[in-house]
């Protein structure tokens, strides 16, 4: 006699609530795909031309310097000062270049007056308007963007104490050094004051270089600040410090400019 089989039995059907679950975790995994994608496309499509824009904002500087040194505009044995460089401002063209070792092949940005999309979005670093000049006592605070438009500023946090900062204006080259870097909200706009974090202090004869950008990179809720205090200026005619005269040779060949002043 064989036992009798069993009849077999019909799957059973999921729950709602497991339904629920599993279209939800569909849609959450759809929508992080698509999110990983749009990330990626934003990061490339913003670079693209990167470095071609990069080389018309260096011939934009370097046609303006060739234009005062024939119009005899800049003073050669001068101290450094602020005058010729608010003139570009008032015209919102490219005010100098920024020369950061530390950032390698980023360390090479125009400066473009304004922080709005018309300048920083142009693979460059733009400056408040409300804040200072080099050669003037204060801050002269830059904006740049962190992981869109060229990524110019991703490596900002790389950037430690006694790291030198380098920018070239009409009015000749300005010496920095980094004192320190640290994170704040969005909304601490102190640091863009002439002592930064002290509102309404007089920085008396001090002069500081501000470099700010999104923190951290993709999602930019905060602000990373990164300080430098002035250490030296000198003319045009001089030609550029040492640490930058590779940079400062190649900006002008890129942006067919003239050659580094200074230079036989």
């Amino acid at each position: 006699m064989t036992a009798p089989t069993e009849s077999p039995r019909a799957p059973r059907r999921p729950g709602p609530v497991t339904r629920t679950v599993g279209v939800l975790g569909e849609v959450l995994l759809t929508l992080g795909v698509l999110g990983l994608l749009f990330v990626v496309w934003e990061v490339w499509w913003t670079g693209l031309g990167a470095d071609a824009e990069r080389d018309r904002a260096a011939g934009e500087l370097y046609a303006q310097l060739d234009h005062q040194q024939d119009g005899a505009d800049a003073t050669e044995d001068d101290e450094p000062s602020a005058d010729l460089i608010h003139d570009l401002a008032e015209d919102t063209e490219v005010i100098g270049m920024l020369y950061v070792p530390r950032l390698e092949e980023d360390g090479t940005l125009p400066i473009r007056e304004g922080v709005g999309s018309d300048s920083i979005d142009r693979i460059a670093v733009g400056h408040y308007p409300t804040t200072q000049m080099p050669g003037e006592p204060g801050n002269f605070a830059l904006a740049g963007h962190r992981d869109i438009y060229g990524r110019i500023l991703y490596d900002q946090d790389q950037l430690v104490p006694g790291d030198r900062i380098y920018v070239q204006s009409p009015d000749g080259y300005f010496t920095y050094e980094v004192t320190e870097s640290y994170v704040v909200p969005p909304d601490r706009t102190e640091v863009l004051e002439p002592v930064p974090g002290a509102p309404g202090e007089d920085p008396g004869d001090a002069s500081v270089l501000t470099l700010a950008t999104c923190d951290p990179p993709y999602v930019a809720s905060d602000r990373l600040i990164t300080h430098a205090d002035f250490v030296e200026a000198t003319p045009l005619s001089e030609g550029p410090p040492e640490a930058i005269t590779d940079r400062v040779e190649a900006a002008a060949d890129a942006g067919t400019g003239p050659a580094a002043e200074g230079e036989d």
